[in-house]
């Protein structure tokens, strides 16, 4: 991944001489030379977190300022676990589906979604979605939950699979073929 660091120099007295740019993990500081016109681009190794990037400019005095901006890098997605129905499950009237999402990357979770049967993506709460299963057809109904972290990085769960069973209460058997 390459982050564009934006970075205006000007030395009106000496002129600019040299620049440099160094972050968090590399190893040993890059040395300086020629200056780009007013943009450098930096590219981390994949890390994750806080990276600290500092940009030098040396003018034709010798004179050298810095300057260092903190990043947070955040490139992994939200991990989504379905909890609750267990898979292969019969539910009935209002089924509460929870999972469990965590975002290891840490920038925070932002928004979760789920799907049923393959449909619309409906915005749920980042813990349990309530599905009132008397809107659909008795039998086999799948759902999967995604999430998008404060990065915008957008995570899937495995498509879960249960059985609707509407009529339990009177002793209608549910055919499952």
């Amino acid at each position: 991944r390459t982050v564009n660091l934006d970075f205006n120099y000007s030395d009106s007295d000496s002129g600019i001489f040299q620049c440099k740019i160094n972050d968090t993990y590399s190893s040993p500081d890059s040395a300086f030379g020629p200056c780009p016109a007013s943009k450098m681009s930096w590219t981390f190794d994949g890390l994750e977190g806080w990276q600290s990037v500092s940009f030098f400019v040396e003018n034709n005095a010798g004179l050298v300022t810095s300057v260092t901006e903190n990043i947070f890098l955040d490139t992994l997605p939200p991990a989504i676990n379905i909890t609750s129905p267990p898979e292969g499950s019969v539910v009935n009237g209002n089924v509460s589906i929870v999972p469990l999402i965590t975002d290891g990357s840490g920038s925070g979770l932002n928004s979760s979604e789920v799907s049923i049967d393959g449909g619309i993506w409906t915005d749920t709460s980042l813990s349990s979605y309530l599905w009132d299963t008397t809107g659909v057809l008795d039998g086999s109904h799948i759902f999967q939950f995604r999430s998008m972290d404060n990065a915008q990085n957008v995570g899937y769960s495995s498509v879960r699979l249960v059985y609707v069973n509407n009529y339990m209460g009177n002793n209608t058997p549910l055919n499952i073929t």
